[in-house]
């Protein structure tokens, strides 16, 4: 007589991980920049070129120099970006937070050890 009931929690429970499955793959839609590389200047003058990797960092340029270290990460979640840049112990880490547009990327970042504040525009480069 129990078999059927528990059948039936067993389905039920399957096609809600299913469901929670493909709402999660669809919630971080990461490959709309992996591999893609945006530039722009900043509201320094400072020209900033990002490419964002595949296994989560990202390599920056600025300052006429590229810098490709495992503590620059990004994270994209729906539209919003979040990009740390560690800049040395000086200056400390640059945090970008923005939104992905159809027009590009807007950025607004801060140091934390310098506590210096810009903003960026960047496009995608082709």
């Amino acid at each position: 007589m129990h078999t059927p009931r528990t059948a039936v929690l067993v389905l039920a429970a399957s096609a809600i991980v299913a469901l929670t499955g493909c709402t999660a793959a669809t919630a971080e839609p990461t490959d709309a920049l992996t591999g893609t590389t945006w530039s722009g200047i900043d509201s320094l003058d400072r020209e900033t070129t990002l490419h964002f990797q595949v296994d989560g960092t990202v390599r920056v340029s600025y300052f006429g120099d590229t810098f490709d270290d495992e503590l620059d990460t990004w994270k994209l979640s729906g539209t919003s970006l979040t990009v740390d840049i560690y800049q040395g112990d000086a200056a400390g880490t640059a945090t970008y937070v923005g939104q992905l547009t159809e027009t590009g990327l807007a950025l607004n970042a801060t140091t934390d050890a310098s506590n210096e504040s810009f903003t960026v525009q960047l496009t995608e480069e082709q």
